[in-house]
């Protein structure tokens, strides 16, 4: 009997050794330690992600706004006049290193966060 066990005890292993981490049982589970490089990694791509997307936010916005705003798809920066551009950092005073500054993956972001506003 208890070579059987051990035979299944044995599978089992085997088993959730090719599944996925979230389908393992739990007691079973290692933790993995991050390392300060790992935790500061981390923290930075959080950090270029915070400003990514309030960039994408502010720049989607400027477009959606009203004229005077343009995007180039050659620079892939807003485009606009200094004076329509002054106007508006008057009430958006984050927005101001913005202008023809390039957004290279505008297309892209705006699949992914295009409606993530409430109107």
């Amino acid at each position: 009997m208890e070579e059987k066990s051990e035979k299944m005890s044995k599978v089992v292993e085997q088993v959730e050794s090719s599944m996925p981490l979230k389908f393992k049982r739990k007691t079973q589970r290692t933790k993995q330690l991050w390392t300060k490089q790992e935790d500061a990694a981390l923290v930075d791509c959080l950090v270029e992600y915070k400003l990514m997307k309030r960039q994408f936010h502010a720049i989607n916005e400027m477009l959606n706004h009203s004229s005077g705003f343009g995007w180039s798809d050659v620079e892939k920066c807003i485009i606009t006049t200094k004076d329509v551009f002054d106007d508006w950092v008057k009430s958006h005073p984050t927005d101001i290193g913005l202008r023809n500054k390039e957004f290279p993956h505008l297309d892209d972001l705006m699949f992914v966060w295009g409606k993530d506003r409430a109107t």
